[in-house]
């Protein structure tokens, strides 16, 4: 009954959605108008959430919709405590848009929001079978990842910390245009712990010492990477130990307060972060000020969305490697060279945009709902209907038996910032998780 009166709600606020975008193709409406209905819309969702139907609001769920509240309405709800105009943003250099090509892109986030509430509101709990898992391998896989592949880790996060404290944070790009804080060994030996620590969180119940151990030594390297001026591996690891400590409890009202004081502690400890990596020249303690200047920049994903949507002519090779990792390599190898711009649509994007900077080696990255409506090719019900898989998706993994939770933990600090990323960065985490655990960790 909760549901349906959740998903009861989240319809009113679609049908209000589609009025309001009608609306505007024959009326006007100023940038204040825009952001008031946004956080309407945002308010009305999440209040409903957590009144009607009772969510925790440190749940996966609940933290998954804020990362997508601040990465693609961030600019609405900031925009006016700044007074800055919608349409033109420097993003890659001046970019402008139209009024209707902003409320037509909004209609579709917003869209795909509702669709993701329903997704993952009407799927029904499956029962917990039992599952025949060999702790027993499960943790000498867990223990032999923390002796070699660990150190290797943090020994590529304390280099990168000493070229940004010598460099600057910008070094972190200097040899590719992929958008991550990271080198290849760095990705790959993070893959392998991630994976990991969804593997020790199956046994954490028998285990749960080690458990503390390898979350600790985890939750110091993504404390360090921050240090690199990414901070987007230090937010996650942190909303992953609030999801851990908080997502049994049910009194809503002291958890909506602790949320309140962590974010506030949070803001300060990255505005430190930013000073000593360099990304600000001076220390700002007014809390208020740096919140709205932060949740600005980080909406900035949505005009990235925007751009996104107005290219209709995407390379093949890119919809391939989003689903089958290395493609591009396969490919290089065996027929033909591939240019870096054809290679993946965050490529395209900056380079389709201003190939000038470009080739100096800046980019602008990509967004989940970008990949929606690639793959949908701007098909509105197929975007609504890919955005309700997705949430589907979440929802699965929200299942409570251990495969699912071991497989969430592998993957959630990717999903708090997936939508300012790409779906291809998840397929390696899942085929390696679905290995390990399907091959090698099940009891035969």
């Amino acid at each position: 009954m909760k549901n349906k009166n959740h998903l009861f709600v989240v319809f009113i606020l679609f049908i209000l959605l589609v009025a309001f975008y009608l609306l505007s193709n024959f009326f006007h409406i100023s940038d204040l108008y825009i952001s008031i209905f946004v956080f309407f819309y945002v308010l009305t969702t999440i209040s409903s959430r957590v009144i009607l139907k009772n969510e925790n609001v440190f749940s996966f769920y609940s933290l998954y919709y804020i990362t997508f509240v601040v990465f693609i309405c961030g600019v609405f709800l900031m925009s006016p405590f700044l007074n800055e105009n919608l349409n033109c943003r420097d993003i890659y250099g001046p970019v402008c848009f139209s009024t209707n090509e902003i409320i037509r892109s909004l209609f579709y986030v917003l869209s795909a929001s509702a669709a993701i509430e329903i997704g993952f509101f009407s799927s029904k709990e499956k029962k917990v079978i039992n599952e025949n898992v060999n702790y027993k391998k499960i943790y000498i896989i867990c223990i032999l990842l923390l002796c070699f592949i660990y150190p290797i880790l943090i020994v590529s996060t304390i280099n990168m910390i000493k070229s940004t404290l010598n460099y600057g944070y910008l070094a972190a790009f200097s040899n590719s245009q992929t958008g991550q804080y990271s080198t290849p060994l760095n990705l790959i030996c993070l893959l392998m712990i991630n994976v990991g620590l969804g593997l020790a969180y199956i046994i954490k119940d028998k285990k749960k010492k080690f458990f503390v151990l390898y979350f600790s030594l985890f939750f110091i390297n993504a404390l360090l990477s921050g240090l690199t001026g990414g901070r987007s591996g230090f937010i996650s690891a942190i909303f992953l130990l609030l999801w851990i400590c908080y997502k049994d409890k049910k009194d809503n009202v002291s958890l909506i307060f602790k949320m309140i004081l962590y974010i506030i502690i949070l803001l300060f400890a990255l505005n430190i972060l930013m000073f000593l990596t360099g990304r600000s020249e001076t220390l700002n303690f007014n809390v208020f000020s740096f919140l709205i200047h932060l949740i600005d920049a980080q909406g900035i994903t949505f005009f990235v969305y925007t751009l996104s949507s107005n290219i209709e002519n995407y390379p093949l090779i890119p919809y391939i490697k989003t689903i089958i990792p290395g493609f591009v390599y396969v490919y290089s190898f065996l027929i033909e060279s591939v240019p870096i711009y054809f290679s993946g649509f965050p490529q395209y994007l900056s380079w389709h945009t201003d190939s000038s900077l470009f080739n100096k080696g800046y980019g602008l990255g990509w967004s989940l709902l970008s990949d929606l409506y690639v793959y949908s090719f701007g098909f509105y019900p197929l975007f609504f209907s890919l955005a309700i898989l997705w949430g589907r998706w979440l929802r699965f993994l929200s299942q409570s038996n251990k495969f699912n939770q071991g497989l969430l933990v592998s993957i959630i600090t990717t999903l708090f910032v997936i939508n300012r990323g790409s779906i291809s960065v998840l397929i390696p985490f899942i085929v390696l998780y679905v290995f390990l655990f399907r091959y090698i960790a099940r009891v035969k």
